[in-house]
């Protein structure tokens, strides 16, 4: 559990696409170690977030615009921050740490007790 959780910390989540996994742990045929699902998870993650995986035309049509999102561990208190851009502008823009703090971003928090 400890090797998954460390693989998962991390501040720039849909900064870019990360390369597809060699193992993509989708089929009972492709069972995938603990550290291999991981990676997959974080992969697919990014792809939701970016919007990667719903095109029109070859196009990304999906996703969140400039999304970000933060994962931060302390000892078992799991911390998940996810900012974007709105389309219009808000009176306090701060991000947590987690993105471009600016006056259209947009954030979610969710704070988790893992035992």
């Amino acid at each position: 559990m400890i090797l998954i959780r460390l693989a998962l910390i991390g501040t720039d989540y849909g900064a870019t696409l990360n390369a597809v996994p060699t193992k993509r742990c989708r089929t009972s045929a492709g069972l995938c170690s603990a550290a291999e699902m991981a990676i997959n998870d974080q992969y697919e993650w990014e792809l939701a977030l970016m919007g990667a995986d719903v095109t029109n035309g070859g196009d990304s049509a999906g996703g969140l615009v400039n999304a970000r999102a933060c994962v931060s561990v302390n000892n078992n208190a799991v911390t998940v921050v996810i900012t974007w851009e709105g389309r219009t502008e808000l009176i306090n823009g701060s991000t947590e740490g987690c993105g471009t703090t600016g006056s259209q971003r947009r954030q979610v928090s969710v704070e988790a007790f893992v035992f």
